[in-house]
């Protein structure tokens, strides 16, 4: 999982067992998308096409994230950052 790389976990200094509460509480939350997603270009990196693509088969609410690219799409087909 994301928050367990080795950059992010020197970042936040997080005990293991609150990185390991949080994912599962994500986990519990989440929407798997089984479906493939449509193909999109909305920004310039296609990893975060696919997240875009993602979050709109899923009809999610947010898109969290720090990501720039991302960030700088402000609403795309009713998702909001």
């Amino acid at each position: 999982m994301l928050l367990n790389r080795k950059h992010l976990r020197r970042r936040y200094k997080y005990p293991d067992s609150a990185v390991n509460q949080f994912c599962k509480g994500l986990a519990d939350l989440a929407v798997a998308v089984v479906s493939d997603p449509p193909a999109l270009q909305v920004v310039r990196d296609p990893y975060d096409n696919m997240i875009v693509a993602c979050a709109l088969v899923a009809d999610a609410d947010y898109i969290v994230t720090r990501d720039k690219d991302l960030l700088s799409l402000g609403r795309e087909r009713g998702a909001r950052k």
